[in-house]
């Protein structure tokens, strides 16, 4: 006898360990920790963090963690990181691979810290764009776009940062295939100081696929050149019109910051701190990468996921901001298939804590203001014995406990990435401090992060105020000028300050002129009129008195 059984469809289950990686491994090894109560979680919507509403566990004692019951088909399997550890397995920073492949060329020739920095750009970027581009270039071995990275000197710290762009086009879509991003080496430890390297690098891989570069060939920007230019594509003005709660049809550009910077950014004046703005943030602000900026890749060719973007309020300037470099709390991810009637285990997340290098000696010379100084930094120790790359020292000048970098932080002194004998040692400049004790900070940066700091108390002398100049005497020039001399009797003045007044005494000009000056023309004055000119010279030690006042007239 049979019985009749209705259709069953088998589940699956999903499940791993996430465990402390002591020694970097990648494997979990005899004597390492697990992690239990650690959250685990399935990112339905794939935009790599958690959600409220998506299914949850927590890890047991042993540090093992099952979704039971499971059907066919995608998941993407996060992983919430302990605080202050970064993830050593799966995959690179705990990265989920789409099909979107971003190849970087060149980046062997930077440092641990940048190339870390390059692809966690990339990484983010190919998890927002999903879709894969047909294979280009003259052999058809280009899988998505190649990008070629330089570092060079462009106009010195504070300028231009870098630039970007594509080089080769697809025939058929217009979407590169190749392009290149050249840094300025002077600004990447400001970079780096302010938290802004993997935020400026993805601004330019974005104009490298074509945000800003290729929008007038696609034909998805108005008003290029005038006061009002407007980027027309349909997916990124919805997103607009909603985050900015606007009926305008059409998302604005930026109009000003001359070539390079207009035409080709969203509108510093409106979208202020996001990602693709003409203009960097200062330090510890957060540049959001908006579902705007998201939608317009959609709008140029791309496939995307909106819901990769960061949470981003341009009313009220708050945004919640991802990244693959999750040192800190964040989720982890890899993706699983799982077959009908599958088992799909052994999703593994490994978690290694790394602390900084401990900087134990600091060292600065005596050094009178104006002229230069030794700094060194030795016995740096690193507990996970990663590579020691660069220490950088800063002068206290802002007046704020501790060490803040960057624009409206401390001054950088020097930065230097080799040693000679366990000794880093740098050159500094006393321009910018001031005489007396002086706070100076080494920070040392391993291949992981920044360390703490180590400090020294220095004094700055100032020399003597320069003397003098004498005598001064004027010579008419013509009918409004006449030329003021002195004789230069210093050695030490940064300059001299040279005032112009009316017969009566009222200062009608002052003005400075460079060191070693011995004249200057006074212009713009009233024929038949009597004036009186001085001048004094000013260093680093003070000013000397004035002249005696020459009395002239033209």
């Amino acid at each position: 006898m049979f019985e009749a059984l209705d259709a069953r469809r088998l589940f699956a289950t999903i499940t791993g360990t996430l465990w402390t990686d002591a020694d970097g491994s990648t494997t979990f090894d005899t004597g390492e920790t697990p992690l239990k109560a650690a959250t685990v979680f399935i990112d339905a919507n794939a935009n790599g963090r958690y959600d409220s509403g998506e299914l949850t566990m927590l890890t047991d004692k042993s540090g093992i963690y099952q979704f039971k019951d499971v059907s066919a088909g995608d998941y993407l399997i996060g992983a919430i990181a302990p605080t202050g550890n970064g993830q050593t397995t799966p995959g690179p920073n705990g990265t989920v691979k789409g099909s979107f492949d971003i190849q970087l060329t060149g980046i062997s020739t930077l440092n641990a810290t940048e190339q870390r920095a390059f692809n966690d750009a990339a990484t983010r970027l190919e998890s927002i764009i999903t879709g894969d581009l047909p294979a280009a270039g003259s052999a058809r071995n280009i899988d998505d776009i190649r990008i070629d990275i330089s570092v060079d000197s462009i106009d010195g710290d504070g300028g231009t940062l870098a630039e970007g762009g594509p080089d080769s086009t697809r025939v058929a879509s217009g979407l590169p295939y190749t392009g290149d991003i050249t840094f300025d080496k002077a600004d990447i430890p400001t970079l780096i100081s302010e938290g802004h390297l993997v935020d400026t690098i993805t601004h330019e891989m974005l104009h490298v696929l074509g945000f800003g570069t290729i929008w007038s060939d696609l034909g998805v920007i108005t008003g290029e050149g005038t006061r009002n230019p407007r980027f027309t594509g349909e997916a990124a003005t919805k997103e607009y019109d909603a985050l900015f709660r606007s009926t305008a049809g059409s998302v604005p550009v930026e109009s000003k910051g001359g070539d390079g910077t207009a035409d080709g950014h969203w509108p510093e004046a409106s979208f202020v701190e996001e990602l693709m703005t003409g203009f960097s943030e200062d330090a510890g602000v957060v540049e959001p990468l908006s579902r705007i900026t998201v939608a317009s890749l959609e709008d140029i060719g791309y496939t995307v996921n909106l819901n990769a973007a960061d949470v981003w309020d341009p009313i009220n300037h708050t945004s919640t901001v991802t990244t693959p470099l999750d040192f800190g709390g964040k989720a982890f991810e890899r993706r699983v298939t799982v077959a009908k009637n599958d088992t799909s285990a052994n999703i593994d997340f490994g978690y290694r804590a790394d602390t900084a290098p401990r900087l134990g000696t600091i060292t600065a010379t005596a050094a009178t203001l104006g002229e230069s100084f030794t700094l060194s930094a030795s016995n740096i120790r690193d507990a996970e014995s990663d590579n020691v790359i660069g220490v950088s020292f800063y002068g206290e000048t802002n007046g704020i406990a501790g060490l803040q970098g960057g624009r409206g932080g401390d001054l950088l002194l020097g930065s230097v990435d080799s040693a000679t004998n366990g000794t880093w040692r740098t050159t500094a400049s006393t321009a910018g401090l001031a005489a007396g004790q002086q706070t100076i900070y080494a920070v040392a940066t391993d291949a992981l992060g920044l360390s703490g700091r180590g400090s020294t108390v220095t004094t700055l002398t100032a020399p003597p105020p320069p003397t003098r100049p004498n005598p001064v005497v004027t010579t008419r020039t013509s009918r409004s000028t006449a030329r003021l001399q002195w004789r230069d009797r210093s050695t030490n003045e940064i300059g001299f300050r040279v005032q112009l007044l009316t017969d009566d005494g009222t200062i009608i000009q002052s003005f400075n002129v460079p060191a070693d000056t011995a004249a200057v023309d006074l212009v713009g004055l009233t024929r038949g009129t009597f004036y009186t000119a001085r001048v004094r010279s000013y260093g680093y030690g003070g000013a000397s008195a004035y002249t005696r006042a020459e009395r002239f007239r033209v």
